[in-house]
């Protein structure tokens, strides 16, 4: 297996796991959103997409405690949402998709308290709401 494939089906994974539930344009803004937070460099980014998404705490799916953990891992290649999760990962890497969250590099669930990142005292901006989903960019 290439990085390259690493990186993909680990972000599909992860948008599996965090926006399956969200439709095309809320796993296209969750993926854009990692390629975001890869591509800005700050010491929230890794070498690769993987290894951004492996940084303890950054994607609530892959903490240990979380019970979506395992749903991801144990999806089918074949599970059409997945396949999506896929394509929508491939385009947003090969930038022929547009970034429907204006840049954001986080988000959060909607009802959910509001991360200290998240805090425009902190700079974080808010981009959009896509779903049940509030996409940030700027956080420190």
């Amino acid at each position: 297996m290439t990085e390259s494939d690493r990186d993909l089906i680990i972000v599909a994974m992860v948008a599996y796991d965090e926006a399956r539930g969200e439709g095309q344009e809320g796993i296209r803004a969750q993926v854009h959103s990692v390629v975001n937070r890869h591509n800005v460099g700050r010491w929230y980014s890794r070498k690769t997409l993987a290894g951004t998404c492996f940084l303890a705490y950054a994607y609530s799916a892959l903490n240990t405690s979380d019970p979506n953990r395992e749903v991801g891992a144990e999806v089918l290649i074949g599970d059409p949402i997945m396949s999506l999760c896929i394509a929508e990962v491939a385009a947003a890497i090969n930038g022929t998709t547009d970034d429907p969250t204006d840049g954001a590099t986080h988000y959060y669930a909607e009802g959910s308290s509001l991360p200290k990142w998240a805090d425009p005292a902190n700079g974080a901006v808010f981009t959009q709401k896509i779903g049940k989903h509030l996409f940030f960019k700027n956080v420190a």
